[in-house]
């Protein structure tokens, strides 16, 4: 009987992570759910991390009174892909993956570069400045 309530309960989990909401809760709208750019493929639904300093945060996505560095190791979750608000060309591919970043200590753009754990948020970020998380 306890097998059978573990394996269940094994289902259950599975089912709930395979069903995670990847619905934009911010600002955003996802124009694709599938971004290719320079042979990577990121995919809605996809763990990954920051692999390059990519600048900062603003608080409007954040939540956090002060911009927060956008450094490597952090991670979250892709909700697909942003067209840029001036493409170079009409037909431009899609450059720009919105991701739902974990809740995860954060260091601050200020002076003495404060660490701060924020909620999850959810922000843009260039193809070019993440990649498939390590599990």
């Amino acid at each position: 009987m306890r097998t059978i309530c573990m394996v269940a309960f094994a289902a259950v989990m599975a089912m709930a992570c395979a069903s995670a909401d990847l619905t934009p809760h911010g600002a955003y709208k996802v124009d694709a759910t599938v971004v290719e750019y320079q042979g990577a493929t990121f995919k809605a639904g996809d763990h990954v991390a920051i692999k390059d300093t990519a600048g900062t945060f603003k608080p409007v996505d954040t939540g956090h009174s002060i911009e927060v560095r956008a450094e490597p190791g952090r991670t979250g979750i892709v909700l697909g892909g942003v067209k840029r608000k001036d493409p170079v060309t009409p037909d431009e591919p899609i450059q720009i993956v919105l991701i739902r970043f974990d809740e995860q200590a954060w260091r601050d753009a200020s002076s003495s570069g404060a660490e701060v754990t924020l909620k999850p948020f959810e922000a843009t970020i260039h193809a070019d400045y993440v990649a498939a998380a390590k599990k």
